[in-house]
């Protein structure tokens, strides 16, 4: 009866919050800006690339999802800022899951109809290759996981 109880007095105050978001609402939150500042997603990539890898204070992301240098890069600079094909894999699902997202925005908005969502999903994930660079890291990974089971 004790935990019943804690429960409930938990869950009423502010840090035990079960919010009710649907997944469009949840990928716009993931990737989308708000006002001035960077998206989760972004802010994700760009921390990964000033703490993790050597300290890149001089890449930024861009809005769909580019490395853009901040200054002109010496050859030093180059080899150092290449952050490996896991960062460039999870930064390529990124990159799709917008253009999934932005389809289902626009649905929602009422500028397309369902027909035209369906046909727009049906071309997104026909023209993946095309769209994404996905399948230039998955077989280098794939290889590297291989190499560890061995």
């Amino acid at each position: 009866m004790l935990k019943k109880n804690l429960f409930r007095q938990l869950k009423a105050t502010k840090f035990f919050q079960t919010p009710r978001l649907d997944w469009v609402e949840a990928g716009m939150a993931a990737i989308y800006a708000e006002s001035a500042h960077s998206s989760q997603g972004q802010l994700l990539w760009e921390q990964l690339l000033t703490c993790r890898v050597q300290n890149l204070n001089y890449l930024h992301l861009v809005y769909n999802m580019n490395l853009k240098p901040g200054k002109s890069l010496t050859t030093k600079d180059r080899k150092k800022s290449r952050p490996g094909n896991a960062y460039y894999l999870c930064r390529e699902i990124l990159r799709l899951t917008k253009l999934v997202v932005d389809a289902h925005v626009q649905f929602r908005l009422g500028n397309v109809d369902a027909f035209q969502l369906a046909d727009a999903l049906q071309c997104i994930f026909a023209h993946i290759r095309a769209l994404t660079g996905m399948y230039r890291y998955k077989h280098k990974l794939m290889r590297q996981v291989r190499m560890t089971k061995d």
